[in-house]
């Protein structure tokens, strides 16, 4: 099964616990409706300190995925900077997810391994 979103045709995906994800790539000018979903998204999850800093990270959007009942689970966004040392455009994605879509908290739970040193860590 495949979307079709500004001219970009994308999977929907499924995680490792059978849940459908829509991504919707709204970049580079996602629509206010999509800004508003990212706004109260990161405000509701409190991954940014206030309304302001959302709306501001709002414009910066990437993509959008969705889970089956079309709530946000989880964004990517993008910030085109010029790096004089590379003389390049390179761009700073961040990416925050909803926790209970995150996989490690359903398949691997680092806290429950008698780990004693930081070389015993699994990579």
């Amino acid at each position: 099964m495949t979307i079709q979103t500004l001219n970009h045709t994308m999977p929907v995906m499924q995680s490792a616990t059978g849940t459908d994800y829509q991504l919707e790539a709204v970049w580079p000018t996602p629509s206010t409706a999509v800004r508003e979903d990212g706004v109260r998204f990161w405000l509701a999850e409190s991954a940014l300190p206030n309304r302001p800093a959302a709306e501001e990270r709002a414009h910066q959007l990437l993509v959008v995925a969705r889970d089956a009942n079309g709530q946000v689970a989880g964004v990517s966004t993008a910030v085109r900077n010029f790096i004089d040392l590379l003389g390049l455009d390179c761009f700073h994605c961040r990416r925050f997810v909803r926790w209970i879509h995150r996989c490690h908290k359903r398949r691997f739970n680092p806290g429950a391994l008698p780990i004693r040193s930081a070389s015993e860590i699994p990579l």
